[in-house]
């Protein structure tokens, strides 16, 4: 998963950082190795990377490795992925700094679990909608309005997931920054509504 991070007009995200670099733009690489599924134990496939330290990807079959900003192993939860790589986004979001978290992967990797996760073991979507919500309740001197947008890119081709009309939406960019023409988006009021609308557009992809 990556992060970026940018004080300024455009979508950008950010990595674990001290408080004083936020105002600067930053990427962060982090990758997550995931255990071998009941599947592949079966088949004898064997694992052929690991995580040597906190910022190593290293090769069991040859010299090769990486460095990354981080790099975590099979047993580390998505919590703890959170809250070392994407909870630092989530609160200059909320300080008016643009952000994007993104998973990137073949499929079956792992993406949908760390973005999405389930009931025992949340993912980095819902962990990011109850921290905002939480912000914005210890923020009592301050208005938020926060609008959920949800659209897939496919063949180069922009879809609003929240909304069956919105096909093959134009983006562009003016003074505010990057704007797609178009894409509905929906005010909410909880974190439960954020999402369920994120729920309703998974099902339309």
């Amino acid at each position: 998963m990556a992060s970026r991070h940018r004080r300024g007009a455009f979508p950008a995200g950010a990595k674990a950082a001290p408080e004083a670099e936020a105002a600067k733009e930053s990427v962060a690489v982090a990758v997550r190795f995931r255990p071998l599924s009941p599947r592949e134990v079966r088949r004898g496939e064997k694992i052929a990377w690991y995580a040597d330290g906190e910022t190593v990807a290293r090769s069991e079959q040859s010299n090769l490795a990486y460095a990354y900003d981080r790099v975590f192993g099979p047993t580390t939860t998505t919590r703890h992925i959170y809250d070392a790589v994407a909870q630092y986004v989530v609160n200059g979001a909320m300080k008016g700094i643009n952000g994007t978290i993104f998973a990137y992967g073949v499929t079956s990797s792992g993406k949908t679990h760390t973005m999405h996760g389930d009931q025992i073991s949340p993912g980095v979507i819902p962990l990011a909608v109850k921290d905002i919500f939480n912000i914005i309740q210890e923020t009592p001197n301050r208005e938020f309005l926060l609008r959920v947008s949800y659209l897939e890119i496919y063949n180069e081709v922009v879809n609003d997931l929240l909304n069956p009309a919105g096909q093959n939406l134009r983006i562009r960019e003016d003074l505010q920054g990057t704007i797609v023409e178009g894409i509905k988006e929906e005010a909410v009021l909880s974190p439960l509504h954020a999402l369920s609308l994120i729920a309703a557009g998974e099902d339309t992809n």
